[in-house]
């Protein structure tokens, strides 16, 4: 961990000079939506991170996709870190969730632990509201001023009938309400 891993908001309580495996910086970024780990983890893959990230969603066809930092916060009052579209939200999370479900059933979890030569570090997911929620299967949640309150959850209606549900722009209490309604409405379609 270095001192610019830390520098995006928040605090995970990771400690400059700490060694974490890769696996427990993703883990700690999608349960708890640590943009110090999401900084940590992408630092760790190298330079041109975010080109490779942008590259990955230009060959999903994620046409209204751009990211400009790994975390997506705000880089100032008037940028956003990244830009998208609900559906391409949802897109990519099905993509994720097909090709690492192990990470993304993480976030069913009501808090997040990593050991740390003996000692635990421990924080609270940011999707508990949903995981009482039958067939919750996964989500990541997002906030920004400019972007307000984000999420992307998974469900399954029935076995075999999965449904991923994007909102976008909501507030940060909001994102949960609307991610339930449009759960009612898909489970109503069936």
């Amino acid at each position: 961990i270095t001192r610019n891993d830390l520098s995006p908001a928040g605090d995970s309580g990771f400690m400059v000079g700490q060694t974490v495996m890769l696996g427990d910086l993703i883990k700690f970024a999608l349960v708890a939506s640590s943009n110090d780990a999401m900084e940590a983890a992408a630092a760790s893959l190298g330079d041109g991170f975010i080109d490779k990230m942008n590259s990955a969603a230009a060959a999903m066809g994620l046409t209204k996709t751009h990211f400009f930092n790994v975390t997506g916060l705000d880089i100032n009052q008037r940028a956003s870190g990244a830009y998208g579209s609900a559906y391409d939200v949802a897109r990519l999370a099905t993509v994720f969730y097909k090709d690492h479900p192990d990470f993304f059933e993480l976030t069913t979890r009501a808090d997040v632990s990593i050991d740390q030569n003996g000692k635990e570090l421990k924080a609270a997911s940011t999707a508990v509201s949903l995981q009482n929620i039958p067939g919750f299967v996964a989500a990541k949640t997002g906030y920004t001023d400019l972007a307000g309150g984000n999420l992307v959850a998974v469900f399954d209606l029935e076995p075999g009938r999965t449904v991923v549900a994007a909102v976008l722009g909501s507030t940060r209490e909001g994102r949960f309400s609307d991610i339930k309604i449009l759960l009612e409405a898909a489970r109503k379609s069936l």
